[in-house]
């Protein structure tokens, strides 16, 4: 039986932007400079309609919420990280056959990697905003991260592990916000997809946007559960 993680207690969230910047972010007044404003803080136009106002709303709420999680998780200790990452593919494990692609996880993200499978590819992203799924070997692409070179043989995968800052319980998922995966997922309708995430990304709701594609399974440190989003969107 695998072991399961220790619980993750909360932690004062640091903004990643502002760690990569070079900023110092030990320091209260560089992180709430990187805050956004509070909504209506001097900026607040009384003459926009009640449904702009709200999809501004919205969007902010998203970005909030992507920003406390991306911290949270860039938090962890490389041993918590394992250890959710194990337990992760221990449940995933059964789900997986044929060509799958799994991704580079980097800043705290579940390593999908850790599953044996038949045959790996990875995500590689093009100048289009593509992002399309190649053969190893892997080398430091765009931001740093770890993918195939172009030329690499290119296939449609059976299943697709999916990164994620956020999940919901129906499977919509709140991504980087650039989109990449979306279109990944919408070109590739056949494919199983499987959401890896930590117990504290798996929220109440995530506002999917009418662009944004549910995954089919979460899997967590705890089980994987099946959404049956997309078959209720088919058959309604």
């Amino acid at each position: 039986m695998t072991s399961q993680p220790h619980a993750v207690g909360r932690v004062f969230h640091i903004d990643p932007d502002i760690r990569d910047s070079g900023q110092n972010p030990n320091t209260i007044e560089a992180i709430q400079h990187e805050r956004p404003p509070p909504y209506n803080a001097g900026s607040w136009d009384p003459n926009r309609r009640p449904w702009e106002r709200a999809v501004e709303d919205a969007v902010e709420k998203r970005d909030l919420l992507r920003r406390r999680l991306r911290a949270e998780r860039s938090a962890l200790a490389p041993a918590e990280v394992r250890a959710a990452s194990e337990a992760c593919c221990a449940h995933g494990q059964p789900l997986v056959h044929g060509t799958v692609a799994l991704y580079s996880a980097v800043r705290g993200e579940i390593d999908p990697s850790l599953m044996k499978v038949e045959h790996a590819v990875w995500p590689r992203t093009g100048d289009d905003g593509s992002l399309a799924f190649h053969q190893g070997p892997l080398s430091p692409g765009r931001w740093d991260i770890p993918e195939p070179a172009a030329d690499a043989p290119r296939h449609e995968p059976d299943v697709i592990c999916v990164p994620g800052v956020a999940f919901d319980r129906a499977g919509h998922r709140l991504g980087y916000g650039r989109g990449y995966y979306d279109r990944a997922l919408n070109a590739c309708p056949g494919a199983l997809r499987i959401g890896f995430s930590h117990s504290f990304q798996l929220v109440d709701g995530v506002d999917p946007r009418p662009h944004d594609e549910p995954v089919d399974w979460i899997v967590t440190p705890y089980g994987a559960t099946a959404t049956h989003t997309r078959a209720f969107k088919e058959t309604s």
